[in-house]
């Protein structure tokens, strides 16, 4: 039954193909990370930071499953392009909806934007077996892994742990080393392709800008003269000009990178290494050395 896709031609129409067409935007990782970007700089820093790290950690633990059971994808006719040598147990795309838009109904508690994120969830798991790329199966484990995680980053043991991270620096360290060592060596050396060592890429890149920001306990504040009319126009500056300049961050480095580096993985790596790093620090850092704005010393 949930390995069972027989059925799934019968039901494709130009209508529903049409449709579902538009579900991999919802998870791609460059819209993501402009959402989770622009959230970060000018909405809630908190919260958005920890829903990196969430589906951060909880995309490689995925990957590290891919590779450790390398079941093939179904066989039967893919509407859509997928990377070649990709396994399909559990399913990523599942997995980064599950996440992504489950923290965000738990944080705003709003009855119709539950339901609204519950909709977009479903019709992301739909689509990828509309698309003949991955089994029920793996779309539901997938979802699976994404409310476990949720459900475990709201866990009175996650908060202890975050405390205790953010209070003990070096802790911090450790645990990105050892869980990026683990993944390069179970993930990376097993199966290097882009996608793999972009996500490690991001990866040491946010959690390297996240440290760096609570080391030196230095956090910009949006206030020209403490008129909230002039805090969100500073927020909305502040967006745009970090905008504009991790577009042309990220296509200078996809220039240069490969002349210096031939390993296409490699270089990707390293690119968004970058990006993570100017997103999550390097951005306030730049920003401030360029425009006079008021600061404070304080946490994250």
């Amino acid at each position: 039954m949930f390995t069972d896709v027989s059925w799934v031609p019968a039901i494709r129409s130009e209508v529903l193909t049409c449709f579902f067409k538009w579900m991999p935007y919802l998870v791609h990782l460059d819209i993501l990370l402009i959402a989770i970007g622009l959230g970060y700089w000018c909405w809630n820093r908190v919260f958005c930071r920890d829903l990196s790290l969430v589906m951060l950690f909880s995309t490689m633990a995925l990957n590290m499953l891919k590779v450790t059971f390398k079941l093939p994808r179904p066989t039967i006719e893919h509407i859509i392009s997928i990377r070649d040598h990709s396994y399909t147990f559990p399913s990523g795309d599942a997995l980064v909806a599950t996440t992504f838009w489950l923290m965000l109904a738990f944080h705003f508690k709003k009855t119709w934007f539950s339901l609204f994120s519950a909709i977009i969830i479903l019709c992301v798991m739909c689509s990828r077996v509309y698309f003949g790329v991955h089994y029920p199966r793996d779309v539901l484990v997938g979802a699976l892994l994404g409310v476990c995680s949720v459900v475990f980053y709201r866990s009175q043991f996650c908060k202890k742990i975050m405390s205790f991270l953010r209070n003990n620096l070096w802790s911090w360290v450790l645990l990105v080393v050892l869980w990026s060592a683990l993944y390069t060596k179970v993930v990376v050396f097993s199966q290097k392709t882009p996608l793999h060592t972009i996500t490690l890429g991001l990866f040491l890149g946010i959690n390297a800008g996240f440290i760096l920001l609570m080391a030196t306990r230095s956090v910009p504040l949006f206030t020209w003269y403490n008129s909230p009319t002039n805090v969100t126009t500073a927020k909305i500056f502040f967006a745009l000009f970090s905008f504009g300049t991790i577009l042309l961050l990220k296509e200078g480095l996809m220039i240069t990178l490969p002349t210096f580096l031939p390993d296409m993985a490699v270089s990707k790596a390293l690119t968004y290494t970058f990006i993570g790093l100017y997103l999550s620090s390097l951005s306030f850092f730049i920003y401030h050395s360029l425009f006079v704005i008021s600061r404070k010393r304080g946490d994250l």
